[in-house]
């Protein structure tokens, strides 16, 4: 059974505080995370009633939109890159701390459960809000599907390793 070690936590959490300075590409990855992401909010807050007609593609495209920014956001805690040269896994840094890659896994989804439960709190509850104030009353898919695709879904696809 895999458990959080919260000493080997707080290793990782005084390894990534010093991000800043030494990711080349850290404000780059943040601002493409914000640009997919704020696109997909725009598309995400539109209630179950109001897309039911619509196609499957804008539903799959909002949500693409969404776990791309998700990819980005998580990447600083994945790879990094060296000036002049190719990507390179975290783990060739971290190998050399007292880090397992279990815990290293748990980090990222730590740090990337933050922002799916906040990005899934604010979609709920302005699809709530807009339901009530368009149609008088708000469908069950209107909390489900947030919940399903903005915070299940990237967590366990960082669980299987995908990201």
């Amino acid at each position: 059974m895999f458990k959080i070690d919260w000493d080997q936590q707080g290793i990782l959490d005084k390894f990534f505080k010093e991000e800043i300075s030494w990711f080349a590409n850290n404000v780059l990855d943040k601002f493409i995370a914000a640009f997919f992401i704020g696109v997909s909010l725009i598309l995400l807050c539109f209630p179950y009633e109001a897309l039911k007609g619509e196609s499957k593609s804008v539903i799959i495209t909002m949500n693409s939109f969404y776990l791309y920014g998700i990819f980005f956001i998580q990447n600083k805690y994945t790879t990094y890159t060296e000036t002049g040269k190719t990507r390179k896994t975290i783990y060739e840094l971290v190998k050399y701390l007292p880090v397992t890659k279990v815990q290293l896994c748990f980090f990222r989804i730590r740090k990337i459960f933050k922002v799916c439960l906040g990005v899934t709190l604010f979609v709920v509850a302005v699809k709530v809000v807009t339901s009530m104030a368009l149609y008088g009353s708000f469908s069950v898919f209107d909390v489900i599907i947030p919940v399903l695709m903005q915070l299940i879904l990237p967590i366990g696809l960082n669980l299987l390793g995908v990201f």
